[in-house]
């Protein structure tokens, strides 16, 4: 009884002890009597499924069995499980699969084992075969991969990682064994910071065995980092992999090896050395570089003319290539076809030693001294650099004078210069040290100047090739054992003299040689070779004038070139014929641009031209092709596709008329029926005819080519459009100008000033809007007393008070201006000092208290702009703005404050010499008419007509030439200057009205005043208003058309124009 009484307690304690352990609603251990069911299972995995994959983690695996996707709907129940055991893993990888995609990892298919799972890094251990290395990875690592082209993940049987990469096109097979970490690559810049995976203690196999495998084995600490995949051949910081060498561990790379440092193998046959590396190449060659060098063992095809495969060394550092030479037309059979070239860049000391006869030839191209450089800052958005020695440099390669005037301008400019004097320049140097049969060495040293050699030359069985600077460039070479140019004594030969030498004898061994040591000939050096070479056969002419090369032409340019070399007068050969023509068949489409340099280069061979004619549509700069052709029937070819001639560019990049100058100059020399077919073929509406820069000169420059064929002249003015942005009316002005009175009232003045009287007649007489018999009459005679009028205006003397100021750009001189006022008498200048934004305030309170001066001239010399006259800034393409006071210029709104202050300014003359001059006086007259309430109005004489800009110092250069030392200067001194820049610029004159004739022909906005030589023009300017709180300011009329276009569409001119 005692002890049935102790049973029921123990039962009673022991069923309370349960009970706390397992409270209701929870998964609970089964009962050691009952087994545990799967239905069991099913029902606790519903209420908690982390607890139950965690407890049952095999009735978990038999729940996934059936639909491995269920673990995608809770991960972590799957990892609850197989972190019990890596057996679950491998036992459903189906399951793991999906469970990677959680994880944002994708595997094609896993077929190995794993040894070990980390549910918290996710890091695999894979199973591989007994006495390997296994192979560990985690999922950082897979993502990474995938990020830089890694594709078709899977875990081969062998426990080997393997992926797909597609490098610059082709699809590389990956396998990977070891261990595989991820470093982050710190940068300081954030968007150069990299992920990397880098794989030890293992092994890097890359390709198939259809197009070659690399294989690295990874032992004693050396490293293989996993580069993204090259998309393109110029990509960078791509390939395959960046293999780090530690001391005495080297690892064979392809069928070389890798001794020392770190190299990146980009592909098959490339790979980069990094600096303080070494490498034996596949010959047993060993090469040791102190800076960044590409080894490429690539052969090339043969006769294509190149040195290097175009993928292989185009490149921005050093190179190296073993590889067949391109100039096989020679080729020894029984010497070997390997060569070594050697391209060394940037301060690289490259050393290498090589066996004698391991190669046909070592060439080491040219080097070239390594100038450092210093940012000085951005110009247009492109950076600039000055170089120790001086020169400008900039990103974009491109030299234009304005661009490198302001970088030279630039406020770090100096401090830049300093900094870069005291960088070191690093010299580069290629040591090549031969290995001779008798185990003696020859050593040859190769810098920017002359080699230098140690040991015997003499016997060596490599031929050695390379070209040299000492003042020109000079060859230096070893062939068949024995020195042949500027090896020993002094350097006498020339790279042009060698070539053409061995080119006439036939010595075509040694003119491969030499062609191998070069990257490319300049114009000079081949007309020199051909100037010796005019006896050799097509087939050297052609390696010859292939070599040509000039980075800065375009592929056309340069064919277009090659022919010119061949020009009869250079050498007159069936084989330059014969050449000429294969060149002119490679160039295609030929570019109506460059007509006139392939009918020069094909001068006196007419078949040719007349083929080259037959594949242009148009001609676009007739004046080139006419110059050389010698028969009227080419030169009808000629004419009929010229419908559109072509603006030019001047030497600073500035637009031109010239290619319409000179087609008229050469229309001079042919048949008077040819001229008459030129000009009636000729568009009006393009080319030169449009371009708002252009389209003045070119329309005076072909009236006065009629100005003696006056019924040719009436047919042209008929067919021309109105340019009512210029006020010309064709017919208007034929009308005046085929009038009888006008050609007798004027038959003593040169074609420029009658243009000049017409013109205006015509714009007169459009302005009243009757044309008359007697209107025309009254017109012309009023005109022609204004320019006596105005012949007699003296704009300085003794008498006057001289006013100058200028741009704070040397190029607008105030001693110059200063020195015309003293020349033509004047005593009295203001200040010749006055430049530049400060010289602003002192300029406006001179003008406004000039008054008791008596007569008084004004002289601007600057940028202008419609509104302002710019003492700093304000070059042409940012001249424009709508703000009446800025520190930086002089606006008419200032302008014309101090003169109305001043008064009396029937006794002021203005000289504007900048762009847009017309157009600020315009703005001017408005202001002083319509807000001042001026009647009393200033003469004022403009450099350029509405809408337009000057060119350098065209006006003043005429002023200086026109003038007479010792005498005033006049108005009759500007006719003389309207003569000689007629055809560059149209000078005007304003004047005041002194008469009720003259008032009809006033501008409505100014009624005081009379232009002479300017077009009316409606448009204009409005009537100003008086804003409220700045009475002395308002917005002007809007410009014509044409000059806003200017503003919006020429940028460039802002740095092309000397003048703006």
């Amino acid at each position: 009884m005692k002890n049935k009484l102790l049973f029921i307690i123990m039962f009673v304690l022991f069923a309370s002890f349960v009970s706390a352990q397992c409270p209701e609603g929870q998964v609970c251990p089964p009962d050691q009597q009952q087994a545990y069911t799967y239905d069991q299972f099913q029902n606790d995995f519903a209420n908690d499924p982390l607890v139950a994959a965690q407890n049952h983690p095999q009735e978990y695996m038999r729940y996934i069995k059936e639909n491995p996707q269920a673990v995608a709907e809770n991960p972590q129940a799957y990892e609850n499980a197989v972190r019990q055991d890596v057996k679950y893993i491998n036992q459903n990888k189906d399951a793991f699969l999906s469970y990677a995609q959680t994880k944002g990892v994708t595997f094609t298919s896993i077929d190995g084992d794993f040894t070990s799972f980390d549910t918290g890094t996710g890091r695999i251990e894979t199973k591989v075969p007994s006495g390997q290395k296994p192979t560990s990875f985690s999922f950082d690592e897979i993502r990474t991969l995938d990020l830089n082209g890694g594709n078709n993940f899977r875990v081969n049987n062998n426990g080997e990682l393997t992926y797909d990469l597609e490098n610059r096109g082709n699809v590389e097979k990956v396998k990977l064994r070891g261990k595989l970490e991820t470093k982050v690559n710190v940068q300081e810049s954030l968007s150069d910071t990299t992920i990397d995976v880098i794989v030890t203690d293992g092994k890097v196999s890359i390709g198939e065995p259809s197009r070659g495998i690399l294989n690295l084995e990874l032992t004693g600490g050396n490293t293989a980092k996993l580069l993204p995949a090259c998309k393109n051949y110029g990509d960078k910081n791509c390939g395959f992999v960046e293999v780090n060498v530690k001391q005495d561990t080297p690892i064979p790379i392809w069928r070389g090896v890798l001794l020392k440092g770190k190299a990146t193998i980009r592909d098959r046959g490339s790979i980069d050395l990094h600096g303080e590396s070494r490498y034996q190449t596949p010959i047993g060659t060993k090469i040791e570089v102190s800076k960044l060098t590409r080894f490429t063992n690539f052969n090339i095809v043969s006769g294509t003319g190149r040195d290097f495969n175009l993928n292989d060394c185009l490149v921005e550092y050093s190179c190296i290539q073993e590889a067949t030479s391109s100039y096989t037309k020679w080729r020894n059979p029984d010497v070997p076809e390997t060569n070594l070239k050697v391209i060394a860049e940037d301060g690289n000391q490259i050393k290498i030693d090589a066996q004698d006869s391991a190669y046909r030839s070592v060439v080491v191209k040219e080097i070239d001294e390594v100038v450092p450089r210093v940012l000085v800052g951005e110009i247009d958005g492109v950076k600039g650099y000055v170089a120790k020695n001086g020169y400008i440099e900039f990103d974009d390669g491109q030299w234009r004078t304005g661009r490198e005037r302001k970088l030279r301008e630039h406020p770090n400019y100096e401090s830049a210069r300093n900094e870069v004097s005291k960088i070191p320049t690093e010299e580069t140097k290629v040591d090549l040290n031969i290995k001779k049969q008798d185990g003696s060495t020859a050593r040859i040293v190769f810098s920017r100047d002359r080699p230098i050699s140690q040991g015997k030359l003499a016997g060596l069985k490599t031929d050695i090739g390379h070209v040299f600077k000492y003042g020109g460039r000079h060859p230096w070479m070893i062939y068949n054992g024995q020195p042949s140019a500027n090896t020993k004594g002094e350097v006498s030969e020339e790279l042009p003299t060698s070539i053409a030498k061995f080119a006439t004898e036939k010595r075509g061994a040694e003119l491969s040689l030499l062609f191998d040591s070069i990257d490319s000939l300049d114009s000079y050096e081949t007309r020199d070779i051909l100037e010796g070479s005019k006896t050799v056969d097509v087939d050297t002419l052609r390696l010859i004038v292939d070599k040509y090369d000039e980075v800065y032409k375009t592929a056309e340019e340069k064919q277009v070139q090659r022919m010119d070399f061949l020009h009869k007068s250079n050498i007159d050969s069936p084989a330059a014929q014969q050449l000429q023509r294969e060149i002119l068949d490679k160039i295609g489409t030929l570019k109506p641009e460059l007509m006139g340099n392939i009918l020069y280069a094909t001068e006196g061979r007419e078949s040719m031209q007349k083929e080259a004619l037959s594949r242009v549509d148009e001609i676009r700069f007739p004046a080139d092709a006419l110059k050389r052709v010698e028969s009227d029937e080419l030169r009808k070819t000629i004419i009929q596709k010229t419908k559109t001639v072509n603006t030019g560019r001047s030497i600073l990049g500035e637009p031109t008329a010239s290619p319409m100058k000179d087609y008229l100059s050469e229309l001079e020399r042919i048949d008077p029926e040819l001229q008459k077919l030129a000009m009636d073929n000729l568009d009006f509406r393009s080319g030169v005819f449009s371009n708002p820069y252009t389209k003045g000169e070119a329309l005076r420059r072909t009236l006065a080519f009629h100005e003696k064929k006056p019924e040719q002249m009436k047919v042209l003015l008929d067919r021309m459009p109105t340019q009512s942005d210029m006020g010309f009316n064709p017919v208007g002005f034929s009308t005046i100008y085929f009038n009888d009175e006008f050609q007798e009232k004027t038959k003593g003045l040169d074609f420029a000033n009658r243009y000049s009287i017409a013109y205006t007649a015509q714009r007169y007489l459009d302005q009243r809007g009757t044309w008359l018999p007697d209107d025309r009459s009254k017109a012309i005679d009023l005109i022609i007393q204004q320019r006596a009028r105005f012949s007699n205006h003296v704009i300085l003397d003794e008498n006057t008070y001289y006013i100058p100021i200028t741009h704070e750009e040397r190029q607008f001189d105030n001693s110059r201006m200063v020195q015309l006022a003293r020349d033509s008498g004047v005593k009295d200048v203001a200040d010749q000092s006055m430049k530049g934004a400060g010289a602003k305030g002192k300029f406006l309170e001179t003008v406004r208290t000039s008054k008791d001066k008596g007569k008084t001239t004004v002289h601007f010399s600057n940028h202008g702009g419609p509104n302002h006259q710019w003492l700093s800034q304000g070059q042409a393409g940012v001249e424009t703005s709508d703000q009446m006071r800025r520190p930086e210029a002089i606006s008419y709104v200032e302008f014309g404050d101090a003169l109305a202050e001043r008064g009396n300014l029937g006794e002021v003359t203005v000289m504007v010499d900048s762009c847009y001059s017309k157009d600020f006086t315009d703005n001017l007259y408005h202001y002083l008419h319509t807000v001042k309430g001026v009647r009393d109005m200033p003469t004022v004489i403009t450099e350029t007509n509405r809408g337009q800009l000057g060119f350098g110092n065209v006006f003043i250069e005429a002023v200086e030439r026109s003038h007479e030392k010792g005498k005033p200067l006049t108005g009759a001194d500007m006719y003389k200057v309207d003569s000689q820049t007629f055809f560059n610029q149209d000078l005007t004159v304003t004047m005041p009205v002194t008469s009720e004739e003259e008032a009809k022909y006033s501008k409505p906005e100014t009624p005081g005043v009379i232009d002479m030589g300017s077009p009316y023009d409606e448009g204009a300017a409005e009537p100003p208003r008086k804003p409220k709180g700045e009475p002395s300011e308002y917005r002007p009329g809007e410009l014509p058309t044409t000059v806003i276009e200017i503003a919006q569409n020429e940028q460039e001119m802002e740095e092309l124009l000397a003048v703006g």
